[in-house]
C-alpha cells in the first residue's frame, strides 16, 4: 500500500540504532529491497523507506510490527526497500533494464547505512545470514530468477560498478561490505562522519 510522507517519519542514524536496541533479540534478519515504484512513492510494506534524495523514512512504530516484505521470513525480520526500479526488467539473458528510476547512489549509501545502525542496535553481525537481498533470499526459497517461478523476485541482484563503467557487481556483498564500513565508523566515531565516507555502489 502507498503511503506519503505525512504518514511516515524521517528516520535518523540514532534513531534508527535505538530501535535496533528495542529490538534486541527479536529480529534475525534485514532484507534490503527495491520497491518497483517510483522515487518519491512510500510503501507500508516496509519497516524502512529509503526515496530518491537518499532519505530514509520509518513506516512502522517498532521493527517487530509485522509487515509483508518477504516471502515466508516476514516474522523476525525488517524491510529495508529503495523507492525505485519502477518498470525495471531482468531478461532472460541477464541483462538488466534499469527502467527510468534505477537505484540511486544515494539510496545505496544510506539503506547500507542505516543497515549499519540497525545492527549495531541489534547487537548483530552484519553477513550473509544476517543481511540479505531480496534476490538472494528468493534464490535460496526457490522464487529466485532461475526458479522459473513467474513471480520471482530479483531484488537488488545486481549494482552498477562505478570503478568500472558498463559492468555490474552482486548487490548483496557490495552492500553488506559498505554497511561493515559504516558499522565501523559508527563504532568509532557515530554516524556524524558517515556523509565524509567514500563508498561505491
Amino acid at each position: 500500500m502507498i503511503i506519503t510522507q505525512d504518514e511516515a517519519k524521517e528516520l535518523t542514524y540514532a534513531e534508527a540504532a535505538a530501535l535496533g536496541k528495542a529490538a534486541k533479540g527479536k529480529i534475525k534478519l534485514i532484507v534490503l529491497h527495491w520497491t518497483a515504484g517510483h522515487y518519491d512513492q512510500l510503501f507500508d510494506d516496509y519497516h524502512i523507506n529509503i526515496d530518491g534524495n537518499g532519505k530514509a523514512w520509518l513506516t512502522c512504530n517498532r521493527l517487530i510490527d509485522a509487515k509483508s516484505h518477504c516471502y515466508k521470513r516476514n516474522t523476525g525480520s525488517v524491510g529495508i526497500a529503495l523507492c525505485c526500479a519502477y518498470r525495471a526488467s531482468l531478461r532472460k539473458d541477464g541483462r538488466i533494464d534499469w527502467g527510468p528510476e534505477p537505484p540511486m547512489r544515494c539510496q545505496i549509501v544510506k539503506a547500507a547505512a542505516v543497515t549499519a545502525a540497525l545492527a549495531t542496535g541489534l547487537g548483530m553481525d552484519i553477513d550473509r545470514n544476517t543481511v540479505a537481498t531480496h534476490a538472494e533470499i528468493a534464490e535460496k526459497d526457490g522464487y529466485g530468477p532461475a526458479s522459473g517461478d513467474p513471480d520471482f523476485r530479483w531484488d537488488l541482484l545486481k549494482l552498477r560498478d562505478t570503478q568500472y563503467p558498463g559492468r555490474l557487481s552482486l548487490g548483496g556483498p557490495r552492500l553488506r561490505i559498505l554497511a561493515l564500513n559504516y558499522q565501523q565508523t559508527y563504532l568509532l566515531t557515530g554516524f556524524g562522519a558517515v556523509t565524509g565516507l567514500k563508498g561505491d555502489w
